[in-house]
């Protein structure tokens, strides 16, 4: 069975915790996203209309509604208040359990632990970034047969969002 929030992915326009949700190992992954920048929008919901900033990021194709916790949680791991000190920038994005009005939820969070492990170690690959534009040449190539999954893994740091929709992609 799947998560049941995958029922509704493709309408969602912005990032949510079934996004690092891995069906293999049926549970919540971590994934290093490079924040490309922030923005101001509209958020429509069950609350109405209201102006929220979102987080863009170079390896993922939905944005992420911003709040303070996650912007705290910047300012600890880069040392800095301004946000233009974030941008290109690594951090490690997961899920953590959170208590909001409608009881515990599972919530999108910046690790700081692991962010800050993540800028102490050394590289361990010389594989890539995988970036939007080579998601959608990758999508292509795949859906004609002239590439598998396996073969850009050799060369590219995939995540977990863009491996499965190669993966839907493959069948």
């Amino acid at each position: 069975m799947s998560h049941w929030r995958s029922r509704f992915e493709a309408s969602d326009k912005h990032l949510g915790s079934v996004n690092l949700w891995d069906e293999k190992s049926k549970s919540y992954i971590k994934t290093v996203v490079t924040i490309k920048e922030f923005v101001d929008d509209k958020l429509v919901g069950s609350m109405g209309e209201e102006k929220k900033t979102f987080a863009r990021f170079n390896e993922l194709p939905k944005m992420m509604v911003m709040n303070k916790e996650n912007f705290k949680r910047l300012m600890k791991i880069f040392e800095s208040v301004e946000e233009n000190d974030y941008l290109g920038k690594k951090v490690v994005l997961g899920v953590e359990k959170v208590k909001s009005p409608e009881g515990m939820v599972d919530a999108l969070r910046f690790s700081v632990r692991d962010t800050m492990n993540l800028s102490k170690a050394k590289p361990t690959t010389d594989k890539k970034p995988f970036t939007q534009e080579d998601l959608e040449k990758a999508i292509k190539l795949i859906g004609k047969g002239a590439v598998t999954i396996e073969k850009l893994q050799e060369s590219y740091d995939i995540n977990a969002e863009q491996l499965k929709q190669l993966q839907d992609v493959q069948g």
